[in-house]
């Protein structure tokens, strides 16, 4: 969740709703995110290993 703030202010300079959109598609990514790692929260999200593309 670190670097949110230029992306929402960017929303927020929009409008209202652009940030309820914004913050929309970062739980959705993440709800992906849960689902591709089996973790059933941020908690056990925040644990899951890492993979590394070389």
């Amino acid at each position: 969740m670190v670097g949110q703030a230029a992306g929402v202010l960017q929303s927020a300079l929009i409008s209202s709703e652009a940030v309820i959109d914004h913050f929309q598609v970062i739980i959705a990514q993440l709800r992906v995110a849960c689902f591709c790692t089996g973790s059933a929260n941020l908690a056990q999200l925040r644990q899951a290993p890492l993979v590394a593309q070389t």
